[in-house]
C-alpha cells in the first residue's frame, strides 16, 4: 500500500482551522479534481458522516465516484476517512490539527492501493503525485481561508454545535 503524508503550519486559531476543515462540501473549492461532494448520511452520536465525492482521476482519464465514511473526533481535532465503495482496493487516511506555540500544524496522511499486480503497481506509483497534489491543495486552501478569517470561535463546545448543525443540515437537504 502507498502512503502520502504532508503537514503545513497555519497561523490562525486552532478552532478556526477546524471550523474550515469540517466543512466537507467546501473541499470542491480547494481541490480542483473534485467536481462535487454530496453528504449522504450523518450520525450525530458517533460523529460519522458518509459522502460521495465525484472527481476526475487524470491518471486513468476517468470520472470516478468515491463513497467515503468520515469519522471525526472534534475533541482531538482529528478526522479519519476510508472509501466504502469506489475504484480503490484500499483508500483511507487521517487529518489532524496540533496546537503549537505560534501556529497550528495541519497533518494529513493518505494510504491507498488501486489494485494488485504489475500494472496496478505502476498505476499506484503514478497516483502518488495526484494524491500528494490533492492533499497539498486541500491544506493550502484551508490555510488560506483560516488565516484570512476574522471571526473566531472561542470554545470547543461552540465548535461542536456548529459542526453538528452544519453537517445535519447538509445531509437533510
Amino acid at each position: 500500500m502507498k502512503k502520502v503524508e504532508r503537514e503545513v503550519k497555519i497561523k490562525a486559531p486552532l478552532e478556526k482551522v477546524m471550523e474550515v476543515m469540517i466543512d466537507i462540501e467546501r473541499y470542491t473549492k480547494f481541490i480542483p479534481s473534485i467536481n462535487s461532494i454530496e453528504l449522504t448520511h450523518f450520525c450525530e452520536n458517533n460523529r460519522r458522516i458518509e459522502a460521495k465525492f465525484k472527481s476526475k482521476l487524470p491518471v486513468i482519464n476517468a470520472d470516478v465516484v468515491s463513497h467515503q465514511e468520515i469519522c471525526f473526533d472534534l475533541s482531538r481535532y482529528r478526522f479519519q476517512f476510508r472509501e466504502l465503495e469506489g475504484k480503490f482496493k484500499h483508500f483511507r487516511g487521517v487529518r489532524e490539527l496540533h496546537r503549537g506555540s505560534d501556529a497550528v500544524t495541519f497533518y494529513s496522511r493518505v494510504e491507498y492501493q488501486f489494485g494488485d499486480g504489475f500494472l496496478f503497481s505502476l498505476l499506484n506509483e503514478s497516483l502518488k503525485s495526484v494524491v500528494y497534489s490533492n492533499i497539498e491543495s486541500l491544506q493550502n486552501g484551508i490555510k488560506k481561508e483560516a488565516e484570512s478569517c476574522k471571526k473566531e470561535i472561542h470554545c470547543l463546545e461552540s465548535l461542536e454545535k456548529q459542526a453538528i448543525q452544519k453537517l445535519s443540515l447538509s445531509v437533510n437537504r
